[in-house]
């Protein structure tokens, strides 16, 4: 009975400790790595499919060098799905959430930036990647004086 029981706790162990193939985990996942220190391209490729991933071709090394520059001084501070809608029989979802974040500049805070977005989510070979992603709605806190 007891060897049982480990080898179900062992099983139990694996599994949940794999990562889900949800659009949700995928896109979370992207707005984790956007926002942190080791972003390069081939990675970010991996991550996105359609127009997200023709936009991310055809921007030269400079051009993506500033965007992650950028972003590195950005920190997550909320993330929320609102909704989403799938048509299976094409393999996509939509996402709508709010994503904000702080921005600084010399480890203090500059601007608190809340945004909602709509993600399309693309399953492409088996594994959902983000499509495409588009602004509804900002609003910008600044913290300091202008």
């Amino acid at each position: 009975m007891q060897k049982f029981l480990s080898y179900a706790l062992a099983i139990f162990f694996i599994f949940s400790c794999q990562v889900e193939n949800v659009p949700e985990t995928a896109l979370k996942r992207y707005i984790d790595y956007r926002l942190s220190n080791n972003q390069n391209r081939e990675d970010m490729l991996s991550m996105v499919s359609g127009q997200l991933k023709a936009s991310l071709l055809e921007q030269s090394d400079e051009e993506l060098a500033k965007i992650i520059a950028e972003t590195q001084q950005q920190r997550l501070s909320k993330f929320k799905i609102l909704f989403k809608t799938c048509d299976d029989t094409i393999g996509e979802c939509n996402i709508t959430y709010i994503i904000a974040y702080d921005t600084y500049q010399n480890d203090k805070k500059e601007f608190s930036v809340e945004v909602k977005k709509i993600a399309t989510m693309a399953l492409d070979a088996g594994i959902w990647k983000v499509a495409d992603v588009k602004n509804l709605k900002t609003n910008i806190d600044n913290k300091s004086s202008l």
